[in-house]
């Protein structure tokens, strides 16, 4: 499955946002715990495409919710592409993933100029708080714009940075003094068996 348009359109809606201004849960007004779409910022006249393949079950207009809309259904998913301009399917129509069926703009109950794209699977249950929706990007395999890179935070990196270089020569100043105290020991050790030696020569030269 792909997304509705091709290139690249910001989202200004998710999917299950709990929308609410002045202290009043809008979605609340048509029975719903949060957005039963995905919203795009498309511009008016920009292509729509079918999000996958399936039949053209409903073409027509709704003047108080999603105005200009078709609905696409396979024996899997569905699809309801809302507030277009106009479109170029017709129920009944079978068509394919990719398929151009409309323009968008911003028709129906509508604040600005966008797309919503209400994603189903089946069976669907109409009574779950999001009108049996579900999130579409769970199911994207197509027309996925590339992750952005996370932004390096230089100055984090070099604080990160010194952190090592200090641990290592604090490392490092420890293994020598661990290596003086060594030869040092050694030395001592040596000096002993010096001093233990010419006397046992000394010794075994007084004895008869």
């Amino acid at each position: 499955m792909i997304r509705p348009f091709k290139g690249t359109i910001p989202v200004t809606q998710e999917w299950g946002n709990d929308l609410v201004i002045n202290g009043v849960h809008i979605y609340a007004q048509w029975g719903y715990k949060g957005h039963n779409g995905v919203d795009y910022g498309t511009p008016t006249g920009t292509p729509i495409i079918a999000p996958h393949g399936g039949k053209v079950i409903e073409a027509g207009f709704d003047q108080y919710g999603y105005g200009m809309y078709v609905k696409i259904e396979n024996d899997v998913e569905g699809s309801i592409l809302a507030h277009l301009k106009s479109f170029v399917v017709n129920a009944g129509d079978i068509i394919t993933e990719g398929t151009e069926i409309g323009i968008s703009d911003n028709t129906g109950n509508s604040t600005g100029p966008h797309l919503h794209w209400g994603y189903f699977r089946k069976p669907r249950n109409k009574a779950d708080g999001y009108s049996g929706t579900t999130n579409p990007y769970l199911y994207l395999t197509e027309n996925i714009p590339a992750p952005t890179p996370p932004a390096i935070d230089y100055k984090k990196l070099y604080e990160e940075s010194q952190q090592k270089v200090g641990d290592l020569q604090a490392t490092e100043a420890r293994l020598k003094l661990e290596i003086t105290n060594k030869d040092k020991s050694i030395t001592e050790r040596d000096t002993k068996i010096t001093t233990l030696t010419s006397k046992l020569g000394q010794i075994k030269a007084l004895c008869p």
